[in-house]
């Protein structure tokens, strides 16, 4: 007479977010019920991108993205509210539309996109910067923001952050759902070319009160602005193997500078 198989029992396992590798916590820990026992493995726990989960697949994403066969009709267009009249524009609604192809699926939904800073509208504070993104902010915890700068040669890019850009002193903020971008076209022939998080390190944002940055590490900042809105740089960031974002199309450029024509901040929902 066979003999029965054995109750499996649930093994309970807890660990801690993995945008802090830097912290002593960092390890997967698994108690087992009905001992005393707990197994810690030994050695820093790298968390790798849970697969299938928006903006956290450790890959890039190849090419550009937009094109009118790519757009979800049943999205609806993408409408952007808040711009007084006569206002710089630098963000469109088309590019808008190829942007929003990228978002996390829950942001994706929302087809109204508000402006919260306009380098044009508001002038260049990087205090004003910070306080209108946290008061909108206050009202609308969830909303990502997006970032969009025009250079003197008229090329954009930018960042998206799945949550609001704040003043953090010496410490980096933002989670693997964000990623560096560039736009190549105007109106309907707006395309995106998207970086997402590599997974090589947590240097998502580094914004001080002398300057905003997105993408770390090795030295480099795969967009750096400062706090007048006036200078930029680009460099290829392992945070999110970047291009140079404000070189033309194939330039093998590891780093250049911009000077900033325009920059607007968008929530990407309310």
């Amino acid at each position: 007479m066979d003999r029965p198989t054995p109750t499996a029992q649930p093994i309970e396992i807890t660990h801690h977010t993995p945008f802090n590798l830097n912290s002593s916590a960092n390890q997967h820990s698994v108690y087992i019920p009905g001992t005393n026992t707990i197994i810690q493995p030994t050695g820093p726990y790298m968390p790798a991108p849970p697969s299938g989960a928006p903006g956290f697949r450790n890959e890039q994403v190849e090419g550009w993205q937009g094109d009118k066969s790519q757009r979800r009709d049943d999205w609806g267009g993408t409408k952007l509210v808040g711009r007084r009249e006569g206002t710089f524009q630098v963000l469109d609604d088309h590019a808008a539309d190829a942007l929003r192809l990228n978002l996390p699926a829950r942001q994706r939904l929302s087809n109204t996109w508000t402006l919260l800073f306009s380098l044009d509208q508001h002038g260049g504070s990087l205090s004003t910067f910070y306080r209108l993104i946290e008061a909108y902010s206050k009202k609308h915890p969830h909303a990502g923001n997006l970032l969009i700068v025009k250079d003197e040669n008229d090329r954009r890019f930018g960042v998206y952050m799945n949550e609001w850009i704040k003043r953090v002193e010496g410490t980096y903020t933002g989670s693997g759902e964000s990623w560096l971008y560039k736009i190549a076209g105007n109106d309907l022939d707006a395309r995106a070319k998207v970086f997402k998080w590599t997974g090589r390190n947590t240097y998502f944002a580094l914004c001080e009160s002398d300057f905003i940055s997105f993408g770390g590490g090795d030295g480099k900042y795969g967009l750096w602005v400062d706090k007048v809105f006036q200078n930029g740089s680009s460099a290829t960031s392992p945070a999110y193997a970047n291009e140079v974002l404000c070189a033309q199309e194939g330039s093998t450029l590891e780093k250049a500078r911009f000077d900033c024509m325009g920059l607007e901040v968008w929530a990407t929902s309310g």
